[in-house]
């Protein structure tokens, strides 16, 4: 209350009461919109905040569906590296049970044919053994033909075995 209020015959002047209450009045309208249009601020505040809120909303959901895909494709692959490790370490298992039997295989063909090869060394120096006696016992009368020819295939054959 800025003004005084006069006082007049039977209590306050009215005109000054009517003024002071229209002025109330005034003030406390001015004050209302005011504070109606602060409330409509903070109204379309809230709206817009609710509306950031509905749009992080739905980009969680978003993400989420997102983080839940890549973790299903993680743990697949996953699985499926898992089946991957196993099937190539069945394959190698296989692999290299494959080749020691074939190593085996062959070690058993090369100690055979070791064995071929040392009987045939056995015959051919039997063999030869025979010739030579047989060509120690010939006599130069009982041969017919050329003598240098047995006696040139015998030296022939002996330093075939002597390098050996």
């Amino acid at each position: 209350m800025g003004r005084r209020i006069r006082k007049s015959l039977f209590g306050y002047k009215p005109s000054d009461v009517e003024d002071e209450i229209r002025q109330i009045d005034e003030d406390r309208q001015f004050k209302i919109s005011a504070l109606q249009l602060e409330i409509e601020k903070k109204k379309e505040e809230l709206k817009k905040a609710e509306e950031e809120i509905q749009e992080f909303q739905k980009k969680i959901n978003v993400f989420a569906k997102r983080e839940h895909s890549i973790a299903e494709v993680f743990l697949e692959a996953q699985k499926r590296a898992t089946q991957i490790e196993e099937e190539a370490r069945t394959t190698a298992r296989r692999l290299l049970e494959e080749t020691e039997n074939e190593l085996r295989k062959r070690n058993q063909e090369l100690i055979t044919m070791r064995e071929k090869v040392a009987l045939f060394k056995d015959d051919f120096k039997k063999v030869l053994d025979k010739y030579r006696f047989s060509m120690e016992t010939m006599t130069a009368d009982n041969l017919s033909g050329d003598v240098s020819f047995p006696k040139l295939v015998f030296e022939k054959n002996d330093r075939n075995i002597e390098r050996k």
